[in-house]
């Protein structure tokens, strides 16, 4: 309709709590009379008394119907409105799926007929009409129905002008119910729209005749005469446009909004890195080194079974862990902390959260959708086994609500009205990464699904990526790519104790020198760049009977030694994931080794710790050979009358007369570098020797040294008998004599096992015989 003075006051007196017909019309029916009277003085009073009055006839005039009504917004809006642009106050945004909307209006007879019916339909002319509208009666005007039975229409009274009330006003309240499968930003219109069917009003008059002056039927827009949209009231819905944005951690919740955090870790090294021996680049919870890489973020507790604590850095929209290894063989875990955010002014929300295909992007069919198994419990499980658990942000199981969508319970976390930031973790277990040859990083993409909307779509992502570490450590297999070593292989290396040292480029397979040199391969199919701690010994038995414990020193293919450390460990450069370095550990064997035979090598023990990771692989398998030097002498002396020096002089030719006593000195050495067994040294009568035919036997005895201090010497003479403590007694000895060493000295030769000629150690045989 138009606002014309008397309506724009109507209005106004409505928008104070009054009411007020918008005309103050006589009502139908109702029976105007006139009748005239005539007073005067009779004229034939002598007193001048007044005569009887002289009235006229009486007339009488019907007032006749004038049906009109309006519906108004009850807040003084100016109506005509329409489906997309109502009045402000009754254009409803933020409204949720399944919500109801309540919005006044009043009810106005505008015409003159007393009990006039206006019937109320909803109309969404030009808009899209919600799932259902209904209209109640609010006589109170609290802003709810007065009862629970919708109306299709109200009677109005006739406005009585002669008082100050509007007795042409009804309240009534339109309530609209949105679909709880609205989708969102959805909109709906409705408004009440009036329409008053045909009537009569009856009336008797003074002579008792009753007549009935009918009126016509009136639509609103008919009685709003030149109203431009049919003189509507639209109230408009908006479904509420969640807004839910994911991210890592707040670092400060008392501030609006997710705060980037201010905390570093200290994360892997790079090739940049400039590495301490001393105390190289290790994962926190480790003592740190001004020189360590540092990034924003923060730790999850310590990784049990470990030395250190998870590094979680944060980089915009994505979080990425770097877990050391652990010592046993159960799944790993790290826990994110992730934050949901909805803007100021939000409606509280519920917010699902469940793990996304991280293989589709915005625009993929599917995404946004939930991935994985949901278990349940809060918990999904992902189709390569790793699985994705949510919880508060204090660690405590999250609360279940089972969607209406797939009907299946969802973990959510909780953002107040008014909008804010609320944590949650997110925590991830995986398979034991270290017991695998070639880990992958591990994806996890976050989904947030406000709860103020009808699908199960994720409104915003936050991604947590896992860099597991790997190692492999063993004998270099001549592949670079993958980076892998061969621990299982057991190469053997001959050494020449005595020699020289190798130097230069190292060469495997050289046997003229005393090192042992085996390439070595540190692979790190891991995530993440790292260095190692190198270490190795090998036990090495000496000639001497004693045991020296030789380091392995590693060197480059240059011949350089790697840096060590004060502990006399070796540290590698950084490694960087997926690639392999390659050394040389290279064992320099003592002058002194004892000779090692094919069935008895020396075993390498070798040792790689990633200082990063925390993994610890050893090779124990690579052997070394000590090659044979040295061998057995016999030297004899002879003197004539004494006993003989032990030199050159005492070699030559002497001379003796019958009678004379010859002194004869047998010295047997062993410069082998390893102990010989079943070693007899003699002095008999043979094949170019014929002392025991022309002399007589007299004496003999024997010295030794490098012998344990309770060895004993032992004879036989002749050749037949066995070896006994007792020396030869003169004239004994016919055709020879033969001394062995009972090594242990207790009593029994055994020449293949306990009783052997030490390495070094020396036996002298000294004979005496007279000349026949």
């Amino acid at each position: 309709m138009k606002a014309t003075p008397t309506l724009l006051a109507v209005m106004s007196a409505l928008a104070v709590g009054s009411a007020g017909a918008a005309t103050t019309n006589t009502t139908a029916g109702q029976i105007i009379t006139n009748q005239a009277t005539a007073t005067f003085t009779d004229p034939t009073s002598t007193t001048g008394a007044a005569a009887t009055p002289i009235t006229s006839n009486k007339v009488e005039t019907v007032v006749l119907p004038k049906p009109g009504f309006d519906i108004q917004y009850a807040d003084g809006s100016a109506d005509d409105t329409t489906a997309t642009a109502p009045a402000a106050t009754y254009d409803k945004t933020g409204v949720l799926p399944g919500a109801t909307v309540t919005t006044a209006y009043v009810v106005v007879n505008t015409g003159n007929v007393n009990g006039y019916v206006v019937n109320v339909a909803p109309d969404s002319t030009g808009g899209v009409a919600p799932q259902a509208v209904a209209y109640y009666l609010d006589a109170d005007n609290d802003g709810t129905p007065d009862s629970s039975t919708p109306i299709t229409s109200v009677t109005l009274s006739a406005d009585n002008p002669n008082t100050p009330a509007d007795e042409g006003v009804v309240r009534i309240l339109q309530v609209i119910t949105v679909s709880s499968s609205a989708p969102t930003g959805a909109q709906y219109s409705a408004s009440p729209a009036g329409s008053a069917p045909a009537g009569t009003v009856s009336v008797t008059d003074g002579t008792g005749a009753t007549t009935s002056y009918p009126y016509g039927s009136l639509t609103e827009a008919q009685a709003n005469a030149g109203s431009v949209n049919g003189d509507l009231q639209y109230t408009r819905v908006k479904v509420f446009t969640p807004t839910v944005s994911a991210g890592p951690y707040d670092a400060d919740p008392a501030t609006p909004g997710q705060q980037a955090p201010t905390s570093t870790v200290v994360v892997p090294p790079s090739a940049t890195t400039t590495i301490d021996p001393n105390n190289p680049t290790s994962a926190p919870g480790t003592p740190s080194s001004p020189s360590d890489p540092t990034q924003p973020g923060y730790t999850d507790p310590a990784v049990a079974s470990s030395t250190g604590s998870t590094a979680i850095t944060v980089s915009g929209n994505v979080q990425v862990a770097y877990p050391p290894a652990d010592t046993d063989t159960l799944a790993d875990s790290v826990k994110f902390r992730n934050s949901v955010t909805t803007p100021s002014g939000s409606p509280a929300d519920t917010v699902n959260v469940f793990p996304l295909d991280p293989s589709k992007n915005v625009g993929d069919v599917g995404y946004g959708l939930p991935y994985g198994t949901n278990n349940g419990d809060g918990s999904f499980t992902l189709p390569d086994g790793t699985t994705v658990k949510f919880l508060n942000a204090d660690g405590s199981a999250a609360t279940l609500v089972t969607s209406p969508v797939d009907g299946k319970k969802y973990p959510v976390v909780s953002v107040p009205a008014g909008g804010g930031t609320t944590g949650y973790i997110t925590q991830v277990t995986y398979p034991d990464s270290n017991s695998l040859s070639d880990p992958t990083p591990i994806t996890v993409v976050v989904g947030t699904d406000s709860g103020n909307d009808y699908n199960l779509v994720a409104d915003g992502s936050t991604t947590d990526r896992i860099l597991p570490p790997a190692l492999q450590f063993g004998d270099s297999n001549g592949t670079q790519t993958p980076p892998t070593a061969n621990a299982a292989s057991a190469p053997t290396e001959t050494v020449t104790p005595g020699a020289a040292v190798s130097s230069g480029a190292p060469s495997a397979g050289t046997t003229t020198d005393s090192s042992a040199v085996f390439p070595m391969d540190i692979a790190n199919p891991g995530e993440y760049a790292d260095t190692y701690t190198l270490s190795g010994s090998v036990s090495v038995p000496l000639s001497s009977g004693t045991t020296q414990t030789v380091s392995v020193k590693y060197v480059t293919a240059t011949g350089a030694e790697l840096a060590k450390n004060s502990a006399g460990g070796y540290v590698t450069p950084v490694v960087d994931p997926n690639t392999e370095y390659k050394v040389y550990a290279v064992v320099d064997i003592p002058a002194g080794a004892k000779l090692t035979l094919p069935g008895s090598p020396l075993l390498v023990s070798q040792t790689a710790t990633g200082n990063y990771s925390t993994i610890t692989l050893s090779d124990t398998n690579d052997k070394i050979l000590v090659g044979v030097i040295g061998g057995i002498t016999v030297n004899k002396y002879q003197a004539v009358g004494a006993a003989p020096s032990l030199n050159a002089a005492a070699q030559a030719t002497k001379s003796a007369l019958p009678g004379a006593t010859i002194y004869y000195a047998i010295v047997a050495s062993n410069s082998y570098n390893d102990s010989v067994k079943n070693f007899v040294l003699s002095d008999a009568a043979g094949s170019g020797t014929n002392v025991y035919s022309f002399t007589t036997f007299k004496a003999a005895s024997v010295s030794v040294t490098g012998f344990p201090a309770g060895a004993k010497v032992m004879y036989r003479v002749n050749g037949a008998g066995s070896f006994s403590t007792s020396a030869p007694a003169a004239g004994s000895v016919t055709s020879g004599v033969e001394v062995a060493i009972d090594t242990d000295g207790d009593g029994v030769l055994e020449p293949t096992t306990d009783d052997v000629f030490p390495s070094g150690a020396s036996i002298t045989l000294n004979i005496q015989a007279t000349v026949k």
